[in-house]
């Protein structure tokens, strides 16, 4: 996360109490302005396989690589950019003086694993939820990847002349200091998925190809809860496939 002028940050509408009205008010009549946009703008998706360590390019640029039904080509890694602070830690005359840049570097495929587990009988209490982060090292590799690729394109604006200030950067782009960093500083992008996948009963599924619960009749799931495996994307247009598909089965009259 970086400083920026607030005028090139969303938090200028905290800043500023008169800009927040200008723009309600532009909103209100032309649909444009800070609030006809969202917070994501713009994002990076890529392989991590086609960067080296030093995130720079590695790719040979061959057909293989170009082909999309491969799944090695499918996207591991995003990083988003956000003109806000996405955290919740505060930072001194953030959105006073000045505001903040993020580059949200993200790990799509993931192949830690988590779980959630009843606490006790009593169905109102809260399941106890362990979502595994990093507890797979294979993770760490492609965020690092992420890590520096995000310092390059910081470095580049910098370099460019724009006023890029570090505000909550890793020590150093060592691997030990990036993990330092990522543990440090890791959080989920609410975009939770899989705690109930579809699978065979004898494989530990919750739910069979036409997304009916295992062992109980009538009873079907329709989010994001029922991916085998993460897909490598944001979850809310899958979700509409899945509930699509469910409302298929059932006016099919699929018991």
């Amino acid at each position: 996360m970086f400083k920026v002028p607030i005028n090139d940050s969303i938090e200028i509408l905290m800043a500023k109490p008169l800009t927040s009205l200008v723009e309600f008010l532009k909103y209100l009549f032309t649909g444009k302005g800070l609030l006809g946009t969202q917070v994501q703008q713009a994002n990076l998706v890529f392989p991590s396989h086609l960067l080296n360590e030093n995130s720079c390019i590695s790719s040979n640029n061959s057909q293989s690589q170009m082909d999309g039904h491969n799944s090695i080509n499918i996207p591991d890694t995003e990083i988003m950019f956000l003109p806000v602070n996405p955290t919740d830690k505060t930072f001194d005359g953030l959105a006073k003086s000045y505001g903040a840049f993020c580059y949200l570097c993200t790990i799509l495929r993931p192949e830690s694993v988590g779980s959630v587990r009843l606490a006790s009988l009593n169905p109102r209490d809260c399941p106890i939820s362990d979502l595994g982060t990093l507890s797979n090292s294979n993770d760490r590799i492609p965020m690092r990847k992420a890590l520096r690729l995000a310092l390059a394109m910081s470095k580049s604006l910098r370099d460019a002349g724009y006023p890029f200030e570090d505000l909550q950067v890793p020590e150093s782009q060592t691997d030990e200091d990036l993990d330092t960093f990522m543990q440090t500083n890791i959080m989920t992008t609410y975009h939770y998925s899989s705690t109930c996948r579809m699978a065979g009963e004898t494989d530990m599924g919750v739910v069979d190809d036409e997304l009916r619960v295992h062992g109980v009749n009538g009873l079907r799931i329709a989010d994001a809860s029922i991916f085998p495996k993460i897909p490598a994307c944001h979850l809310q247009a899958p979700v509409v496939m899945v509930a699509e598909r469910c409302v298929k089965f059932v006016t099919d009259g699929h018991t």
